[in-house]
């Protein structure tokens, strides 16, 4: 927590809102969604004796620090965690800034323990729990500039195995429209918050994440594969990446861009306006 912007450790270390106070925050390089860049990301995380929770966001927008917390938390795990236990649960996360617009996240997140057992991943054997966990967010968002808003559905699922004393999961496995988009698994004993992920291609660049028709990929080469599925996860396309793709004949919804060169991937969400 001493590590996040002060702005953000007085709304998630103050000893008069018990159930906010956070044990510790995990930082990430951010994401864009419906035309908003959310930068500098940090998820704030509590950790008691009857679950791990998620207690709040906060993120830079237009060069401004906005925190929030989730109403109600975010229960990624609820104590005791077995073989066999399962548990569903519900959060928002509400963001406004003045003359720009307005983000609300509303997110249903399922799990079951489905299976235990030895795990073997690149840095080491564990005993360990496996967890799947399926989350279906819907993002509304509102722009002032254009005076419009968009609200939008996604699914994911994420397979966690989780070992005693380890600190972090010991391998994550997500999963998008199908597609296995991240695999990280702990490192580091040194460091145990570090985990290493599938390279990602660089110097990739896909926009605008807002338009009717045309999307531009700076950066993609003929050695790349394009690939674009709906919300739904229908495949829409499936091609050699090319500098622009047009969307004009999908119609108005979510996609998601998928490009991949060898083992190395980058995904890119793209909202069609109506």
């Amino acid at each position: 927590m001493s590590s996040t912007p002060i702005g953000y450790q007085f709304l998630f270390n103050n000893p008069f809102d018990p159930g906010y106070v956070a044990d510790f925050a995990l930082s990430t390089e951010g994401f864009d969604v419906g035309g908003f860049s959310f930068e500098e990301f940090f998820a704030f995380y509590q950790n008691d004796d009857e679950a791990h929770t998620i207690v709040g966001y906060g993120a830079t927008l237009t060069g401004i620090p906005v925190p929030s917390q989730t109403d109600p938390v975010d229960d990624v795990y609820v104590f005791p965690l077995e073989f066999g236990n399962s548990h569903a649960g519900y959060s928002e996360w509400d963001v406004e800034i003045p003359g720009i617009g307005y983000y609300q996240l509303k997110q249903d997140r399922v799990y079951e323990v489905e299976g235990w057992g030895t795990i073997t991943t690149p840095y080491d054997s564990f005993e360990a729990l496996k967890v799947r966990t399926e989350i279906e967010a819907n993002d509304s968002v509102y722009v002032d500039l254009i005076g419009q808003g968009f609200t939008f559905d996604r699914a994911s699922i994420q397979y966690t195995w989780l070992s005693l004393d380890e600190g972090v999961p010991v391998l994550t496995i997500t999963e998008n429209l199908g597609l296995t988009t991240t695999i990280q698994y702990k490192d580091e004993e040194e460091n145990p918050d570090f985990v290493e992920d599938l390279p990602a291609l660089q110097g990739v660049t896909v926009y605008p994440s807002i338009t009717r028709d045309i999307v531009n990929l700076k950066g993609v080469d003929p050695t790349m594969e394009l690939t674009i599925f709906s919300a739904e996860g229908r495949l829409v396309s499936s091609r050699i990446a090319t500098s622009q793709v047009s969307l004009s004949d999908y119609g108005a919804g979510y996609y998601l861009i998928y490009l991949r060169q060898g083992n190395a991937s980058i995904c890119t969400r793209v909202l069609v306006t109506p």
